[in-house]
């Protein structure tokens, strides 16, 4: 499979078989489908992409599909403790 191609309105089976109400694309977009990705790559992609995107460098929206290893994640008041 291409990582890199053209969602349509009906990608229902590569999201697990989900109601198509959840998964029904009203506009075209571009489906990227990775492989397992640490989370800051993951971040920093997912921040390129919106900024290309507001920027006009995308002609459409930018459907991003990947697992990232676990994180912990401490909330404002977190600590070492």
């Amino acid at each position: 499979m291409r990582p890199w191609r053209p969602a349509s309105r009906v990608f229902a089976a590569e999201a697990g078989g989900l109601p198509r109400k959840f998964v029904r694309m009203r506009r075209p977009a571009y489906l990227l489908n990775l492989p397992e990705t640490d989370y800051r790559s993951a971040h920093a992609l997912q921040s390129a992409a919106n900024a290309g995107r507001h920027a006009g460098r995308l002609d459409r929206d930018l459907v991003i599909m990947l697992e990232h290893p676990p994180v912990f994640t401490l909330g404002r008041r977190g600590g070492r403790q």
